[in-house]
């Protein structure tokens, strides 16, 4: 198995030798902790994903992670709703933590984020059906 630190290193490599601009996030980093491991070695975009949380919880972690993470240029991307993380794609799990629209323009000013992922019925994973997406929800956010 690749180590955390052996993975960033090639990562962070590959990015410095490209001949464009390349951002190296970590996504889905559950604590302070992960994230704070994950810019030491080099990433330069992460995510503070709080999602399991309520929506005060959620906000008080996230902007933990800007008040931090931002002084020193780095943006940070957060989660309202939950995005699943079965390993195969459940139409019954989809749609139940969708993102609430009415609450993200107050998450994201109140935390400061950069980017916000929203759960409109994705989940992680394989989808061995067609996945049923609640487009209403991104129109609802913007």
């Amino acid at each position: 198995n690749t180590s955390f630190e052996e993975f960033s290193h090639m990562m962070v490599s590959m990015a410095k030798k490209a001949s464009v601009p390349v951002i190296t996030h970590w996504d889905h980093g559950r604590s302070m902790e992960i994230i704070h491991n994950a810019w030491v070695h080099g990433m330069n975009s992460l995510m503070r994903d709080a999602s399991a949380f309520d929506f005060e919880e959620n906000i008080r972690l996230t902007k933990e992670a800007v008040d931090f993470f931002h002084p020193l240029g780095i943006p940070v991307e957060a989660e309202l709703g939950h995005v699943g993380n079965e390993t195969v794609y459940d139409e019954a799990l989809a749609g139940y933590h969708y993102t609430d629209p009415s609450q993200a323009a107050e998450f994201v000013e109140r935390t400061g984020c950069d980017s916000l992922a929203v759960a409109i019925g994705n989940q992680h994973g394989v989808y061995t059906s067609e996945p049923k997406l609640n487009f209403e929800v991104v129109k609802r956010v913007r």
